[in-house]
C-alpha cells in the first residue's frame, strides 16, 4: 500500500471501462486489480506486468448491460 492514497484509497480511472476506488493496502501489491494497471505503475517492476485491459473489459462489461436490458424489456413487453 501507499500512505499517498487520500483517505485509503486509491482511484483507477479504468479509461473504456468502469472507474473504481481500491483500498491503498492494494497498491503495488504484485497484483493488477485495476485494468489500465495504475495500480502498480509506480513500480517500475510490477507495471510491466500489469495490461492495460480495460477496452476489452469495458465492451464485455457493456454487452452484458446490453443483454441484461434486453431481457428486462422483454419480461415487461410479455408481462403487458
Amino acid at each position: 500500500g501507499t500512505s499517498a492514497c487520500a483517505n485509503s484509497q486509491f482511484y483507477c480511472a479504468n479509461k473504456g471501462h468502469v472507474g473504481q476506488y481500491l483500498p491503498a493496502s492494494r497498491v503495488n501489491d504484485g497484483i493488477c486489480d485495476c485494468c489500465d494497471g495504475s495500480d502498480e505503475a509506480s513500480n517500475p517492476v510490477l507495471a510491466n506486468r500489469c495490461k492495460d485491459t480495460c477496452l476489452e473489459a469495458g465492451a464485455a462489461h457493456r454487452a452484458a448491460q446490453a443483454e441484461a436490458i434486453r431481457v428486462a424489456e422483454e419480461g415487461a413487453r410479455m408481462k403487458a
